[in-house]
């Protein structure tokens, strides 16, 4: 045996051995145009035991399989009786010519004739029943192939190319489908050793291991996929993708035959992906699509500013919608603020033709100032649906409202409920509640908002005016009688005149009737009457002898000057106090004669 090749020549006679399958054809080189030198077939053992090739031919034959050549036939010499290829060993048949060196290098048999083509043909394994235990096909696409299937293609004419049969595991892989088992290489054969590259193992590379068969080249119209099987290309679902997808992927959504990733949709609310925002849709927030709705008739009717108490969560806007048709609010937005500056988008609310609606305070997040507030209602395209004319610091409980096109104050507030003018409760006598509450007493109404019945004249600036003769009390907003606060006085005496200031009578006269006072008095500038003159009450020279004479008949009579002096005091007082004490009197003497 040499390079791992042998051949056993059997002494037992000529006897004709049993088919073996596992006897393989591994290579053929063609020799093409200018190289028929250099044709060769190789034909390997893939079993564990030695087979008997005696009385077997490889053969040769065109494309159309009509004219058979034996390239060479295995006789048993005159020595041997019997030709044997050893387990995972070779032999090889060459062209004539082929310089194989030393001819008589054993498991290298000579063939008699070049007869192969480049362009198609057949080799063939028969065993000695001529049988076929294995055969190759090749043809290049400018040839016609050859008539039996499974035969190897090439873009190119194979003249000068090798065939070679994949190698796994120890063995030449043989599936019965050529196309899989064979690829082909422009490398040819060394011509000084030829056997070292075929007995040298060759691993076959399955391009497609979950396929049955091993596929040494992609089939026809397959690809892999993302787990690197082989699939067709028809099953592929995206593509737009590289290789081929079985499943849409992961976060991936499909459009006409491509996959894109979700975060592309258009319309993340409207079923199925949408690249691009359809027809008759707009986008809005969060990737969102909505239905292309025409501008309809909403109106301001009703804003509450100032709500008694506390304005968090009483405060509202009303809007009314005035058109044939249910709206849906969302398509629409409050601009609220001193400039209308705050947009506030109104939540997916659907209105009927005619009804009324509310937004609080807390439902949209803002603020209506006590003071004056803009507040504008907008279309989704910026366009100014309505606005209110800006409200003057309105009193607590008093709404704003749009009465018969016109935008005034009322203290009927009425939510959700056509709004009714000041001039209609005024006199209102009694207001049933819509709960089941008795109605108000006389003069009182119910406030809708607390379910209380409040004064109707409660409030001064929507009040009509007091009469001629009244004023109106700023503790209980009721009007009065001017006359009324001093009703409780006795008028004063003719020539007399009511201090404003002390309420009480005084005389009237002017500064030029007034007389001097006495010798000692002075007159007092708040009361205009004459008082002791302060600069007359300071001690007065009197000689040492005067008041050594008076000194002690003072001191011996203390008692005596102090009865002088509180009577004089007393007097005074009564004079100084005529005035009073004489209207205390009448008085008294006014109670005792209505007794």
């Amino acid at each position: 045996m040499a390079l791992g090749c042998s051949v056993f020549l059997g002494m037992f006679g000529h006897a004709v051995s049993a088919v073996s399958p596992d006897l393989v054809i591994s290579h053929v080189q063609l020799g093409g145009v200018g190289a028929s030198s250099q044709e060769f077939v190789s034909i390997f053992n893939n079993a564990d035991s030695e087979i008997n090739v005696t009385g077997w031919c490889v053969t040769y034959s065109d494309y159309s399989d009509d004219s058979i050549t034996d390239l060479y036939c295995f006789e048993a010499a005159a020595d041997m009786d019997e030709v044997r290829i050893q387990p995972k060993g070779s032999v090889v048949i060459v062209s004539p010519s082929y310089p194989v060196g030393a001819s008589s290098v054993t498991g290298i048999y000579r063939s008699p004739s070049t007869v192969m083509s480049g362009a198609r043909g057949h080799v063939a394994i028969y065993d000695g029943n001529d049988k076929v235990v294995d055969r190759l096909a090749w043809y290049n696409t400018v040839s016609a192939p050859p008539i039996h299937p499974e035969t190897v293609a090439a873009a190119a004419p194979l003249g000068g190319s090798m065939l070679v049969r994949g190698y796994k595991d120890a063995v030449y892989v043989d599936t019965d489908h050529n196309l899989n088992d064979f690829s082909i290489t422009t490398s040819i054969l060394p011509l000084a050793h030829p056997l070292i590259d075929y007995q040298k193992p060759i691993e076959l590379i399955d391009l497609c291991p979950n396929i049955p068969e091993t596929q040494v080249t992609m089939l026809d119209s397959y690809d892999y996929d993302n787990a690197g099987n082989c699939e067709p290309r028809s099953a592929d679902v995206c593509q737009n993708i590289e290789k081929v997808q079985l499943t849409v992927p992961q976060y991936m959504s499909i459009l006409g035959g491509n996959c894109y990733s979700s975060e592309l949709d258009a319309c993340t609310n409207i079923e199925n992906f949408q690249l691009d925002i359809p027809d008759g849709f707009r986008g809005i927030h969060d990737d969102s699509c909505k239905v292309i709705n025409p501008k309809a008739s909403i109106v301001l009717s009703e804003l509450l500013a100032n709500s008694m108490g506390t304005d968090t969560g009483n405060e509202f806007i009303e809007l009314q919608n005035m058109s044939n048709m249910t709206v849906d609010l969302s398509d629409y937005s409050l601009a609220i603020g001193k400039n209308a500056e705050k947009i506030l988008p109104l939540p997916e609310t659907n209105v009927a033709p005619g009804q009324y609606v509310l937004f609080s305070d807390t439902d949209l997040g803002y603020t209506l100032l006590n003071t004056t507030t803009q507040v504008k209602l907008l279309f989704y395209t910026g366009e100014i649906v309505d606005e209110i004319i800006p409200y003057q610091d309105p009193n607590d409980d008093i709404s704003w409202s749009l009465i018969d096109s016109v935008w005034q104050f009322t203290n009927i507030v009425t939510p959700g409920k056509a709004n009714v003018p000041m001039a209609e409760i005024l006199g209102y006598t009694g207001q049933s509640s819509d709960d089941g509450l008795a109605p108000c007493p006389a003069g009182k109404y119910r406030n809708t908002l607390t379910n209380r019945c409040r004064n109707i004249e409660e409030d001064a600036s929507v009040l009509a005016s007091c009469e001629a003769d009244e004023y109106r009390n700023p503790e209980t907003n009721r009007c009065k009688k001017i006359a009324f606060a001093t009703s409780t006085l006795t008028p004063c005496a003719e020539g007399y005149e009511r201090n404003e200031e002390t309420n009480r009578c005084r005389k009237i006269q002017d500064d030029a009737e007034l007389g001097s006072c006495a010798e000692g008095y002075e007159r007092n500038p708040e009361t205009n009457r004459c008082r002791k003159s302060l600069v007359a009450a300071q001690p007065t020279d009197v000689s040492a002898d005067v008041m050594a004479t008076d000194q002690p008949s003072i001191i011996a009579s203390p008692y005596a000057l102090a009865a002088t002096v509180g009577t004089g005091a007393m007097g005074y007082g009564l004079y100084e106090w005529r005035t009073e004490f004489g209207a205390a009197l009448r008085r008294i003497m006014s109670l005792i004669t209505k007794k």
